[in-house]
């Protein structure tokens, strides 16, 4: 009779408890969908993973994750309408839902008509300066041509390093009826309203004439004869620079001589390395002027057939009573070649004010 009695207590307890934990699930689940319906998704999503597979919470938790998704897209679109495009971007970037990726086009090209027409406000009020650092940044409408209005109206200062710039000129197409061409130059460096530049190709061949830069003829050469065709205006936008005597790396005992000061010189051991630190980047060409001339004289050093050339540093690899060794660019620029004997390719530097 005892254990009768056990078994009904025991089944009376079981009884007890499956009820207690199917009213709790059921009260759970009833609370997740009351947090649903108001739109609280994220935490009946909360409530019906903790439940399990109890009834259908894994299709709630479906249909909640796409209610939290559509909330995300309503507040994009709501953004955009306000024009805060940017903000409705992170949004559309951040959901993978109906047609973002259509939405994000719609936002960027927004943003670049806003920034389109404060360009042309800043161009209406000769800011050009400003209306053409955004023009440059936009693919939109005409912006491309705009950019090059603006940039007419001041050239130099719309320049940035790696550009190639109109600046002086020389003879290079060997024929002198039609007077010297406009020189081209590659923009190495700019700061503080000033560009400083190299010849795109070798414009002259010359011997170097010294045992290092401040002894040279070049120097002298560069600053009088080679600028005699600039305007008065280009001469004047030339910067006298302190020319640093800078040691080669590879032969730091030579004797480099002393700083000096000129308007225009050659790149050093050191600034190639700085500036031109790609071989590829040191290749140059010579004029079809150069070209022409290494056809006629058989004293033009480091010109190849195919019109590239070897051109002089000013930095010293030896020095000696009869001249010296200066490096040179075919490559590497660790090696050089007399100075008092060979005719190699100029390709001067020099600093240009832009402002002032």
């Amino acid at each position: 009779m005892k254990s009768v009695m056990k078994k009904i207590v025991l089944i009376a307890l079981i009884a007890i408890m499956v009820i207690c934990l199917c009213g709790c699930d059921s009260s759970d689940y009833k609370k997740a969908c009351s947090l649903m319906a108001s739109g609280d998704y994220a935490a009946a999503v909360e409530i019906f993973t903790a439940l399990g597979d109890y009834k259908d919470s894994a299709a709630k938790i479906s249909e909640c994750e796409t209610g939290i998704l559509e909330n995300e897209y309503k507040s994009a679109i709501a953004l955009m309408e306000e024009g805060k495009y940017s903000s409705a971007i992170d949004i559309f970037s951040a959901i993978d839902y109906k047609d973002s990726a259509a939405k994000i086009a719609e936002c960027e090209t927004a943003i670049a008509e806003q920034k389109y027409n404060e360009a042309l406000e800043l161009m209406a009020e000769e800011n050009y300066l400003e209306a053409g650092a955004i023009f440059k940044t936009l693919d939109y409408s005409d912006s491309a041509e705009k950019y090059q209005e603006c940039r007419a109206t001041a050239p130099y200062e719309f320049t940035e390093i790696g550009d190639i710039i109109s600046f002086g000129r020389y003879e290079q197409d060997y024929n002198y009826d039609n007077g010297p061409e406009e020189l081209e130059w590659r923009v190495l460096d700019k700061q503080d309203g000033k560009l400083f530049i190299m010849s795109d190709k070798a414009t002259e061949m010359l011997p170097y004439f010294g045992i290092y830069w401040k002894r040279s003829h070049i120097g002298g050469y560069l600053n009088y004869s080679y600028i005699k065709d600039f305007t008065a205006e280009e001469k004047a936008m030339i910067v006298e620079t302190v020319v640093t005597a800078d040691s080669h790396p590879d032969y730091p005992e030579t004797d480099q001589g002393s700083n000096t000061e000129h308007g225009l010189h050659l790149l050093s051991v050191e600034e190639v390395n700085k500036y031109l630190p790609n071989p590829e980047d040191r290749v140059c060409y010579a004029t079809d002027y150069l070209v022409a001339q290494f056809t006629d004289t058989i004293h033009l050093d480091g010109l190849e057939e195919d019109g590239t050339c070897d051109w002089w540093l000013r930095t010293a690899i030896s020095n000696y009573s009869s001249g010296a060794s200066i490096a040179i660019i075919g490559g590497s620029g660790n090696y050089g070649w007399a100075t008092h004997n060979c005719r190699l390719a100029l390709r001067p530097v020099c600093w240009i004010q832009l402002e002032g």
